[in-house]
């Protein structure tokens, strides 16, 4: 014969068992994807000819300075002058530059990540979070591919640059005809030094924003991994009776919803449900009992309440008497009843 004690147990362990569940899968609201590529626009905005520009300017700033003649020595000189400025005062400007947005789109990102992904059951954010890597992912693959055939570029202008100084020096090209296309082709040069240098810069910034992100998909595998296990501590001590679970449910939400369990236990243990599986101090046994301790009474309650009814149908059927309304026999609230389990109200009576 069924105890009252192991039936009110095993009503325990198929409550948790869905609560749980609910933690794991319940729907959640989510910010949307565009607020993220928002966020990162930046990232896609190409240089712009203003940084261009000024490699141009500096690039007639020096050959103003040069008072001699157009010659080998002057264009060396052009060269080797605009080198310097470009790695002792251009790039450390353009770093400058990405520095403010750097911080700001990284502040803005995890602010962004904050706003969801405590809430969010850790299955929905973690969807959402593996979402954004892949796009971070493809985005940074995109970089580092663009950046290798912009320094190729780069090495292409280097070369046609040192042939046209080849020819000069032996007279192929006048030095005067020719001094146009060095200009331009050293421009090509620097232009394609700007933007593997940019690609680098924004490398940089998708590379932190990544590892910021992976740090919260590891928390919420760990989550994830600890709920899982917590779920299953409770569905290898009950079978699951998907009709008695729906009755036993519906009636533990009229007093506590599994999000009320949630916010119960967090604020017991001081820790938000996506970082239980992250935090060493916490453990599945103390989750398992808490929940199971404060199912109790619930679960009393709603088996003295069907007892009660029970008596009351009986009763009605010895006395001949209309079923009077009641909260489980009621066909309006669920007509199903009584298929639970073909003599669970006999095996209840007779524990009575």
């Amino acid at each position: 014969m069924i105890t009252q004690e192991s039936r009110l147990e095993s009503w325990n362990y198929l409550l948790s068992q869905e609560i749980v569940s609910c933690w794991i899968e319940e729907e959640s609201e989510l910010p949307s994807f565009n607020q993220f590529l928002g966020l990162i626009n930046i990232l896609n905005v190409e240089a712009d000819d203003k940084l261009f520009e000024e490699v141009a300017s500096t690039l007639r700033e020096i050959q103003s300075s040069n008072k001699t003649q157009l010659s080998l020595d002057k264009l060396i000189y052009i060269q080797e002058h605009l080198s310097e400025w470009y790695f002792e005062i251009y790039l450390k400007k353009l770093a400058f530059q990405f520095q403010s947005p750097r911080i700001e789109i990284r502040d803005k990102f995890k602010n962004f990540l904050n706003s969801f992904w405590l809430e969010a059951s850790p299955k929905y954010a973690l969807d959402f979070a593996s979402k954004i890597e892949s796009f971070l992912l493809s985005l940074d693959k995109k970089y580092k591919q663009e950046k290798p055939t912009l320094l190729n570029q780069e090495n292409g202008g280097k070369k046609s640059y040192d042939s046209l100084i080849y020819k000069i020096i032996l007279g192929k090209y006048n030095i005067g005809d020719k001094h146009e296309n060095t200009n331009k082709v050293l421009l090509h040069i620097y232009k394609c030094k700007i933007k593997a240098e940019i690609c680098d810069l924004k490398i940089q910034i998708i590379s932190a924003i990544i590892r910021d992100n992976q740090l919260i998909i590891q928390e919420l595998i760990e989550s994830n991994s600890f709920l899982s296990n917590l779920q299953e501590k409770f569905s290898i001590e009950t079978q699951k009776n998907n009709l008695l679970l729906s009755i036993l449910f519906e009636q533990m939400c009229l007093v506590k919803t599994p999000d009320n369990f949630k916010k119960e236990l967090e604020e017991h243990l001081g820790t938000p449900l996506n970082r239980w599986g992250s935090c060493g101090y916490i453990n599945i046994d103390e989750i398992k009992n808490i929940l199971l301790k404060k199912l109790s009474a619930i679960t009393q309650d709603i088996y003295d309440q069907l007892i009660q009814e029970l008596k009351i149908e009986v009763e009605a059927n010895r006395t001949g008497n209309p079923n009077p309304k009641t909260v489980f026999l009621n066909p309006d609230i669920n007509q199903h009843l009584v298929a639970i389990n073909g003599n669970l109200k006999k095996t209840m009576l007779m524990n009575e």
